[in-house]
C-alpha cells in the first residue's frame, strides 16, 4: 500500500512521466527483495539508513556503477 501510494503521488501530484513512475516502482520492488533477504517480516516502514546502505553497497557488489545506483 506505501508502494502505490508513493507513486500515485509520483504520477498524479509531481506529473513524472509513466516511464520514471514504472522505474520507481522497479527499484522499489527490488528494494523490497532485498528486505525480505534480510528479515522476512521488514517492509518499507520499518526501513532506516544502515538498510538502505546496505541495498546500495548490495547493488555495487553485483556490478551496477555508481550512476547507476
Amino acid at each position: 500500500m506505501l508502494k502505490e501510494s508513493f507513486l500515485e503521488y509520483l504520477s498524479y501530484e509531481r506529473r513524472y512521466s509513466e516511464h520514471t513512475v514504472c522505474g520507481y516502482g522497479l527499484d522499489l520492488s527490488k528494494f523490497e527483495e532485498y528486505l525480505k533477504g534480510v528479515d522476512e517480516d521488514l517492509d518499507l516502514i520499518h526501513v532506516d539508513a544502515d538498510l538502505v546502505r546496505g541495498w546500495v553497497v548490495s547493488l555495487m557488489e553485483q556490478g551496477y556503477t555508481s550512476t547507476s545506483v
